[in-house]
């Protein structure tokens, strides 16, 4: 399981026979010119079992650039098909706008959940003071 700032969860499944290795390639969802970090995690059995963990590696690199890699405990945690899913957080790299930060990352239709209660309260204010001015 691969997460970084701009993928959430990307599951590979490797298939390997005992004694064998193999490669695998996990397609990024970050923008290509901006620096990303993320997390690798190797595991068998279930994601959210610690003693399942076999590895997990941090990452920060430049597409094109140069890369480092360090290495850390392995953290249970939920994938992303369930109800509480595990989601990446990098404060070096992830710097959401406000909208963001009162919606808690929940959207309607791309849009942050609280942008439409900012702005049925705007209207509603309006609407008040219009009210009273008459």
């Amino acid at each position: 399981m691969v997460h970084t700032s701009g993928t959430d969860g990307s599951l590979y499944l490797p298939t390997a026979d005992p004694g064998e290795s193999t490669n695998v390639t996990v397609e990024l969802l970050d923008d290509p010119d901006s620096v990303v970090v993320g997390e690798a995690r190797l595991y068998a059995y279930d994601l959210n079992d610690s003693s399942g963990g076999i590895d997990q590696v941090g990452f920060e690199g430049r597409v094109n650039g140069t890369t480092s890699t360090w290495n850390e405990s392995y953290t249970a945690i939920e994938g992303p098909w369930s109800e509480d899913a595990y989601r990446y957080e990098n404060s070096s790299v992830d710097r959401p706008g406000f909208f963001e930060r009162a919606s808690d990352g929940n959207e309607v239709g791309g849009v942050p959940v609280v942008v439409p209660g900012v702005a049925f309260a705007a209207l509603l204010g309006l609407a008040f003071l219009v009210r009273r001015a008459r």
